[in-house]
């Protein structure tokens, strides 16, 4: 699905059992992430860059 998406085909296209099975895979990495004790543990130290949300580049 995501493949048809980047190249510009449209999604009518995928077949609904494989787009049933990229939702199952990414609800498994989802889950898996949310149990894996090292990136529960590195997201709870997570401190944001410090970025000036105006500071910006006019492209000319």
């Amino acid at each position: 699905m995501l493949e048809c998406h980047l190249v510009g085909l449209d999604i009518s296209l995928a077949d609904d059992q494989k787009i049933l099975g990229c939702q199952y895979k990414i609800a498994i990495s989802i889950w898996q992430a949310a149990n894996d004790p090292e990136l529960v543990d590195r997201m709870s130290k997570y401190e944001p860059p410090k970025v000036d949300p105006f500071d910006y580049v006019d492209i000319v």
